[in-house]
């Protein structure tokens, strides 16, 4: 998302003027409160009661100052400072179009551990790898901090169990809803603030053109980055070679087919056209991150020395070296493991693309063992995203 005067809202992406945002009152003794099918038809639940919404030409005394940041309810005259957007009423930040935001969406087919590497990531960052680069993470919003602790750390990293396989947007409305973080950084002479939504697409809506569209498509066609994670454990030239049973999969699940998808949805959104009136291929600006997963499987038939066996170092910018050397390697391995035709479709759609390896987990977990998170590599991709939409420096170390 760019600031150009209009605010963008990270659910729905719809572009409004900051004068026409709305309001919820949050009185409980309001008399106003009602049904609200705007915001249950775009989250496809039940619609249910909840506060009065208004918009501020209705207020009975707006106070603005550039962006309006509270509104009294013309029903009670309590005031209200929980802003949405006039499109779907879902809850914008208190400083939404003030400060830059990105949306980062993560794609693939089911069980190649996107939500666990969204939970590795985001604890990766608050941690450690925030603490390298000089970047304080939080959450933003309830909706944000209730999914995080209810879908990902309490299961992952208090009960030590596997997460749940995400569901199609279908059945569980809360995966069109994006995770939202606030990054601030500090230890500098300038200091950099900037909201990241992350979205976790369903696997199973991957896999056909019309549900990629109507359940995925608009986090994804607005994406300011892609996250394409690839199980190399669904792979039948990997499983020969550490001779075990590959799993049985939908063939409309294959890296391939759902880049395929990806490329199309991306064109058709954006009125893409292949050539320009130059006769000069135009290409996909979008970049995109193509992550190996659960690298740690793969010891047995990767180099020994491979960068693929050790922990990334980041400290004040992304390794722009390391993440070059990574990105030559895995290309290496997927040009022998799917087809050297899924890198050419890369290469030739998306114009900022790089791979790596990375680990959620950190081991193959089974049914005897606890999961504990021993995560290997995860920020990588994540960095080398905001690196290319401008959020962190990147710096080549010889």
């Amino acid at each position: 998302m760019v600031l150009d005067g209009k605010i963008t809202c990270p659910f729905c992406f719809e572009k409004f003027n900051p004068q026409n945002v709305h309001f919820r009152c949050i009185n409980p003794l309001c008399s106003g409160t009602a049904e609200d099918t705007k915001y249950a038809n775009a989250r496809a639940i039940p619609a249910r009661r909840d506060g009065h919404v208004f918009g501020i030409e209705k207020a009975s005394n707006a106070k603005t100052s550039g962006t309006a940041r509270s509104a009294d309810c013309p029903v009670c005259y309590k005031a209200s400072d929980t802003r949405l957007c006039p499109e779907c009423h879902f809850e914008l930040s208190h400083d939404i179009g003030q400060i830059p935001q990105r949306v980062i969406a993560v794609v693939g087919g089911a069980l190649t551990g996107k939500s666990h590497y969204i939970a590795a990531v985001i604890s990766a960052l608050r941690n450690e790898v925030g603490e390298n680069l000089k970047l304080a993470v939080r959450l933003l919003g309830d909706e944000t901090q209730i999914r995080w602790e209810q879908d990902f750390y309490r299961p992952l990293f208090e009960r030590k169990i596997q997460l749940s396989v995400t569901q199609p947007g279908l059945v569980d409305a809360r995966v069109k809803v994006p995770l939202a973080l606030r990054f601030t950084s500090y230890g500098g002479l300038v200091k950099q603030i900037f909201n990241v939504s992350i979205f976790d697409s369903s696997g199973e809506d991957m896999t056909r053109t019309r549900t990629l569209t109507a359940q995925a498509g608009g986090s994804l066609a607005h994406a300011d980055g892609v996250i394409f994670m690839i199980d190399p454990l669904q792979l039948d030239t990997v499983c020969q070679q550490l001779n075990i049973t590959p799993p049985r999969s939908d063939p409309q699940a294959h890296p391939e087919r759902i880049l395929e998808r990806l490329i199309e949805l991306f064109e058709r959104r954006h009125g893409f056209h292949p050539l320009s009136r130059f006769g000069v291929a135009n290409k996909i600006d979008v970049p995109i991150a193509i992550a190996l997963s659960k690298v740690d499987a793969l010891s047995s038939i990767i180099d020994p020395g491979s960068p693929l066996n050790i922990a990334g170092e980041h400290h004040s910018a992304l390794n722009l070296t390391d993440a070059q050397s990574v990105s030559t390697e895995v290309s290496r391995y997927l040009r022998k493991w799917i087809g050297t035709n899924f890198c050419n479709n890369i290469e030739t759609s998306f114009s900022n693309f790089q791979y790596f390896g990375v680990s959620s987990l950190g081991h193959q977990p089974d049914a005897q063992h606890p999961v504990v998170t021993n995560p290997l590599r995860v920020e990588d991709p994540f960095l080398w995203l905001l690196y290319k939409t401008n959020l962190v420096k990147g710096k080549k170390i010889r």
